[in-house]
């Protein structure tokens, strides 16, 4: 039986392999579709969002990187946590993924949003609550957008206006 190589459980689908992050060693298989540049280590698709989890944790930010790129949304909110974790989560990746239409990965990049702010610029905080304050009309995010906006604590008048007419 094949095992996934990061997290040693069975491969059940040997066939849905994904591959993500460079070490240089062959690709074990012909069912493994070629990514241009180096040629990456293979990972099961039924593991990618604990092997995304752990890249968090293990340095590994091409991993979280490439993951972003995925139509899956516990997939891209799994690298959203690795970014940040690995202190990478840039503006444009947060705000991008404040307007996924997955509301999963809106409602992640809202839990992350005031960790993300810690030691940044005034103005970027600002641009970051201004555009978290947008998703108060969303149904599916309009909760953790106020809590969002309440821990960012940028005092904008347009953000308190906007929370205002959330309140009524």
């Amino acid at each position: 039986m094949t095992m996934c190589d990061t997290c040693r459980l069975p491969i059940l689908w040997p066939s849905r392999r994904l591959l993500v992050r460079t070490t240089g060693d062959p690709v074990p298989s012909t069912t493994a579709f070629q990514i241009k540049g180096p040629i990456p280590k293979v990972i099961d698709l039924k593991h990618t969002s604990r092997s995304i989890i752990e890249a968090g944790h293990s340095g590994d930010g091409q991993l979280a990187i490439a993951a972003l790129a995925s139509g899956n949304p516990k997939e891209k909110s799994a690298a959203l946590g690795a970014l940040l974790r690995l202190n990478i989560l840039d503006y444009a990746t947060l705000r991008k993924a404040l307007g996924d239409p997955a509301p999963e990965v809106r409602r992640r990049a809202l839990t992350l949003a005031p960790r993300w702010v810690a030691g940044r610029p005034y103005a970027e905080c600002q641009e970051l609550a201004r555009a978290v304050a947008t998703l108060l009309d969303d149904p599916d995010c309009a909760e953790p957008a106020a809590f969002a906006l309440g821990e960012l604590e940028v005092p904008d008048p347009a953000v308190v206006a906007a929370l205002e007419r959330q309140a009524r």
